[in-house]
């Protein structure tokens, strides 16, 4: 990573972090490498199950070729955090087979689209836990690599390089 782009990301933490004793609010937030198609989205409940799509797309805004990790044949590999008392916490979890599959792989300067579902069970016992109250601020985190190999993976860049902008998510409480 260059040193602009270091100091960018740090900007952009201590951005998103804003004030412990101010709200964070959902934002555009430029500098995220994902980008959501909306800045609130509402979960559908229903039996016990939350629901809902995020369109997010990743722009490669690097001189090199990224690999995006996908979790399915139809999904890339994504995980929720939820801004709760001034920090970041795990929200949310897809269910993914322990296997490597070919990753999305985005050239310089290129971007990616696709659609994410959500699908989890408030505090339930399925691994696909979604944790309530479900709404709040969150972003989107995924596994974008430097490199790709089939044995591991390869070398995943930092968090800040593989982050959505900050949303929306109303819900139940």
């Amino acid at each position: 990573m260059t040193r602009c782009a270091r100091l960018g990301a740090i900007a952009f933490a201590a951005l998103t972090l804003g004030c412990a004793d101010e709200p964070l609010l959902p934002e555009r937030g430029e500098l995220a490498p994902f980008q959501t198609d909306r800045l609130a989205y509402d979960a559908a409940v229903s039996d016990g199950v939350v629901r809902l799509e995020v369109t997010v797309t990743y722009t490669n805004r690097s001189g090199e070729a990224r690999y995006i990790a996908r979790c399915t044949q139809e999904s890339l590999g994504f995980g929720l955090q939820k801004y709760v008392s001034g920090g970041w916490v795990h929200a949310y979890s897809q269910g993914c087979p322990r296997i490597f599959l070919k990753p999305i792989r985005v050239p310089p300067g290129a971007s990616h689209t696709e659609t994410v579902r959500i699908v989890g069970l408030p505090n339930g016992d399925s691994g696909l836990d979604f944790e309530t109250p479900v709404t709040g601020v969150y972003r989107l985190v995924t596994s974008v690599y430097r490199s790709w190999n089939m044995r591991d993976g390869g070398e995943l860049l930092p968090e800040e390089a593989r982050i959505s902008n900050l949303f929306e998510i109303r819900g139940p409480q």
